[in-house]
């Protein structure tokens, strides 16, 4: 066998063998992942535009289940705008209390240098690698026990989302924490609606929130995208003027 032919063959076995080749099918795997993610929120999507109760069998387009139904639409339905109302109650005041907190601990530990550092900056990652669950069922037991005076409820709801958000610095609804802090369905969120209707006899009502809900943080991230993209620009701008205008 000749090199030249050799050598397809010795490239294969190569891309076997070695663990540490360059990745070749990454993409293809990405592509799938993002594929899987999206078809069952694009299927919840499309089937709260369908005209009846049906969530598998397509029967016609169809707003009813966002204002036309009298009883079962999200704008009719006084349980689903509680819920929206509720999500959004929580939302605002996680944002407004973790952003400042949370941008404020990344600014200190970024100056601090001195002892003690290491263990804060691993303190505020500690929700990264702790159980959701673990954390809600802790926060649980201290505000029905030592913490008393706060309760279960909307209150500590919000202390457990900004709690967990402090890291993120944004959240829009955590289903584990806001579902173990509820203290009944007054406290009741969208991630709890839906939880909950899908155990019994799930609606097209409940896609319909599910995708305003996500339309709503969609927006708000590309709104997000674009003032974060037209202030780098502009401080950009800002940093060539001032340089072309000192003296060489």
């Amino acid at each position: 066998m000749s090199a030249r032919a050799a050598e397809p063959e010795r490239k294969f076995r190569d891309l076997l063998t070695n663990p540490w080749a360059r990745p070749r099918f990454l993409w293809v795997i990405g592509i799938a992942y993002v594929v899987w993610t999206l078809v069952p929120v694009l299927t919840a999507a499309l089937f709260s535009f369908n005209s009846t109760r049906s969530i598998s069998l397509w029967a016609g387009f169809s707003t009813r289940w966002y204002v036309g139904d009298p009883n079962e639409s999200v704008l009719h339905d006084p349980d689903l705008r509680h819920a929206v109302l509720q999500s959004l109650k929580l939302a605002t005041g996680a944002v407004l209390l973790a952003v400042p907190i949370g941008v404020g601990f990344g600014l200190a530990l970024d100056k601090w240098r001195g002892r003690g550092s290491g263990s804060s900056n691993f303190v505020m990652m500690f929700s990264f690698i702790t159980p959701e669950l673990i954390m809600a069922v802790s926060l649980f037991l201290l505000f029905v026990n030592p913490f008393r005076f706060v309760g279960l409820g909307t209150s500590a709801q919000l202390l457990g989302l900004v709690l967990l958000a402090i890291p993120y610095a944004v959240t829009l609804d955590d289903f584990v924490m806001v579902e173990q802090l509820a203290k009944d369905g007054s406290n009741e969120t969208v991630a709890m609606a839906i939880y909950g209707a899908a155990r019994t006899a799930p609606s097209p009502a409940v896609n319909a929130i599910g995708t305003l809900m996500l339309l709503t943080s969609t927006v708000v991230i590309v709104l997000a995208f674009l003032v974060f993209r037209r202030s780098a620009r502009r401080s950009g701008t800002g940093l060539t003027s001032e340089r072309e205008a000192l003296p060489v």
